[in-house]
């Protein structure tokens, strides 16, 4: 199971967290939310994984935008 949630960061800037089967495994800041799922990708399959029907699972509205849960399966 893979997990990303992506995040506000303030000067239009998005932060992001990938979780695979249960550790944190990556972190970091990109352009945009698309921009931020691209690189959680990009680091999946730089790492060997092949993360598969990567859906949203919620949004929560925080300060400066959203705040959305994704999940796939490895």
């Amino acid at each position: 199971m893979l997990k990303l949630i992506t995040m506000p960061a303030g000067n239009d800037r998005t932060y992001w967290t990938l979780t695979v089967l249960g550790q944190p495994v990556a972190v970091g800041h990109a352009s945009s939310p698309t921009a931020a799922v691209e690189a959680a990708m990009r680091w999946c399959a730089n790492n060997g994984y092949e993360p598969r029907g990567l859906t949203v699972t919620a949004r929560t509205g925080v300060p400066g935008g959203e705040r959305v849960s994704y999940e796939a399966t490895l």
